[in-house]
């Protein structure tokens, strides 16, 4: 019998062997492997940290490194069969995980460890984390209370994966066929193919016809919604938007209730008063009364910007012939109008100037400069033709990670845009296992005739997974379990990501990579001018838009808990009728399809975007002082930072960095909203 590819693991996955028939059986076989290791390390007589827990992060790792690769298959891949196997097994792994956390056999080892020898701070770091998530995986708790924390955490773990299921499946199941050209005439050319591409393909129209069809997927929703002439099909495009996933069969009202009750119960069962506390119980914020002290201090210093842009904007459209104030469905179509007005900024000329190949060169070249790494393309087995893989190498020309790439959007793909790990950097033995990542979006997929061409905002996006990548590869810490973006505090993720979205802004970057993909001319300096003015257009109302995702996600797991006595739908509106300057109309249900805290990891914690973005702002201003090229601010980022992982205090690690306290007015600054 040949070896299950997912338990061949030697160097990387074996991507083009895996099928969905491999995955129940590989993940019950690593599952039992590591438990009869993990049966052998607790016999260990004297344990310490090289003969106990660097063992058991290996064991640890192992497990992660399968069930790593049947998620990012479920993510990229999600097949009926990939979906059904995925969810078969789902459960026996979260439980086995569970457990292992909640072992106080483990927990004691690691104590005694802790006291008994003098550690490296590094050591004693894994160790710190380590006893912190068997505290919060209920190691602590009697043998009845373990049990219902258990049932909590497979049930939860099941209802995330419905969740991003009914998603995914709501964007897969919708159309809007539209017949007259007419309002479609300012779509970009190439979401106009794709469009009659989709149409032909579902046999609602032959290859000459004049029909189209659009989708809710981010490359055909967003055009549609900035260039479609006709109010009536926006609302219609909007309102099937925002109401993904919110009725008849395929409906997340019911799970959201089931997955805040839930998670207040895990919160009950280890002793706190709500899940927003046991949530930060291992970020920096602590606790959620200094989360909502930031963001009330960011709201009330942004709001008078936000109605000023909403003001500007409802002029605009009583001067541009619109009838009434700005709709929800009506905002992105004046708002381009209103930028190509005021900064010549057209999103269909822009476009022209950032092919993928060039951008990618550019992101490639700002790495090099900055970090010293070069990245050259390989060969790798992958999972879909379309996805590149690349090598990391040093500055002495030594591997020292592979990054995947998988950048088009596909009918059976998660959409959005997002990061994952395939494998921490680790010894084992006398042998190195080096980092690597998924860097995966949804771009518009290649049309025979042109390369793919970027519009500036997939540029930016680009640019922002780049630094997730690089947070994970460039590291130089070898114990898994703070290696990478491991034991980075979530609200600490987002730093590097955001900080490298500034140098796609910049004059002299863009000058580098910024060619007419036919007449290779560089982009014109009123662009250029016109880009790096337009990143504080409407940047009040870009403000509060995030401040209210985050005061929702805080909300709703700090004050509503679940409770029944109010609907987490009824409870969303009191505070989007607090905070938004431009309405949504009553029946917009965008939780039921917010990916981020109810399938991702961002569980009262999506304010750390902006925390992350005040640390990003600030760390950039000291580029911004020395040079965008600077070497040795790079590399002190590079030597602080990025090469640290989650292997020491992250906070500290950026005061080190930056020689003194974030400044939390360096965002606002960075946004034009003070000077």
């Amino acid at each position: 019998m040949k070896k299950n590819p997912l338990l061949q693991s030697n160097h990387l996955p074996c991507f083009d062997l895996v099928k969905a028939v491999h995955i129940k059986p590989a993940v019950k076989q690593v599952l039992r492997d590591c438990k009869k290791r993990l049966r052998t390390l607790l016999k260990q007589p004297y344990p310490d940290f090289n003969n106990f827990i660097i063992p058991y992060m290996h064991i640890v790792d192992d497990i992660s490194y399968v069930w790593g690769v049947v998620e990012h298959l479920n993510a990229v891949k999600n097949t009926p069969a990939i979906r059904k196997a995925y969810t078969r097994i789902q459960s026996r792994y979260i439980n086995f995980m569970v457990k292992l956390k909640q072992n106080r056999h483990f927990y004691r080892i690691f104590s005694d460890i802790k006291k008994k020898f003098t550690l490296e701070p590094v050591q004693q770091k894994v160790i710190d984390d380590a006893l912190l998530q068997f505290k919060l995986s209920g190691t602590a708790l009697g043998k009845k209370r373990k049990s219902k924390f258990r049932r909590c955490q497979k049930q939860l773990s099941a209802w995330q994966n419905k969740f991003q299921n009914n998603v995914l499946d709501a964007v897969k199941n919708y159309t809007l066929t539209v017949n007259d050209p007419e309002p479609l005439k300012e779509l970009p050319e190439h979401v106009l193919k794709a469009a009659h591409h989709l149409a032909v393909n579902n046999a609602k129209a032959g290859p000459g016809s004049r029909v189209w069809q659009f989708t809710l997927d981010i490359p055909s929703f967003l055009p549609f919604m900035k260039f479609c002439t006709d109010p009536a099909l926006r609302e219609k495009l909007y309102r099937a938007y925002v109401t993904r996933a919110a009725s008849g069969k395929i409906d997340n009202t019911e799970i959201i209730s089931k997955i805040l009750k839930v998670r207040q119960q895990q919160a009950e069962l280890l002793g706190f008063a709500n899940y927003a506390v046991f949530s930060l119980q291992d970020k920096m914020a602590a606790d959620p009364d200094r989360v909502n002290a930031f963001l009330d201090e960011l709201f009330n210093k942004s709001a008078a910007r936000a109605w000023q842009d909403a003001g500007e904007l409802n002029d605009f459209k009583q001067k541009t012939g619109g009838k009434g104030p700005v709709k929800a469905w009506d905002l992105l179509f004046y708002r381009e109008k209103l930028r190509l007005e005021k900064y010549a900024i057209n999103e269909k000329v822009l476009r022209q100037y950032f092919s993928l190949d060039q951008v990618l060169s550019g992101l490639f070249d700002i790495i090099e400069k900055l970090f010293g790494h070069t990245l050259k393309k390989s060969r790798a087995a992958v999972w879909h033709q379309d996805v590149l893989f690349y090598v990391l190498y040093n500055d002495n020309q030594e591997e020292s990670g592979y990054i995947y790439f998988d950048l088009y959007s596909r009918p059976d793909k998660r959409s959005g845009a997002w990061m994952d790990v395939c494998r921490s950097r680790r010894f084992r033995g006398k042998k190195i296992f080096l980092p690597a990542a998924y860097l995966n979006c949804n771009f518009t997929a290649p049309a025979a005739d042109q390369p793919v061409l970027l519009t500036f905002n997939e540029v930016v996006t680009l640019f922002h997974e780049m630094g997730h990548v690089l947070n994970h590869v460039l590291t130089r810490i070898d114990y898994p379990a703070v290696s990478g973006l491991e034991g980075i505090p979530w609200d600490g993720i987002e730093l590097a990501s955001q900080l490298l979205e500034n140098w796609a802004y910049e004059k002299e970057v863009l000058d580098k990579f910024a060619f007419h993909y036919q007449t290779r001319e560089p982009l014109p300096p009123e662009l250029v001018k016109g880009l790096k003015a337009g990143k504080t257009f409407f940047s009040g109302y870009d403000m509060l838009r995030q401040l209210l995702f985050s005061k929702i996600d805080m909300d709703l797991h700090y004050i509503h808990k679940g409770k029944a006595d109010e609907s987490p739908a009824e409870f969303i509106k009191k505070i989007r009728d607090k905070m938004e300057v431009i309405p949504s109309p009553p029946e917009n249900r965008f939780e039921n399809s917010f990916l981020h805290i109810f399938s991702g990891g961002y569980a009262a914690g999506y304010y750390s975007y902006k925390w992350a973005e005040v640390l990003a702002a600030d760390a950039f201003s000291l580029f911004k002082q020395n040079g965008l090229w600077d070497r040795k601010t790079g590399k002190r980022f590079l030597d602080l930072l990025l090469s640290k992982g989650g292997s020491e205090d992250y906070y500290q690690m950026f005061i080190d960095f930056r020689g003194r306290p974030p400044d939390r007015e360096a965002l606002l600054r960075q946004y034009g909203i003070i000077k």
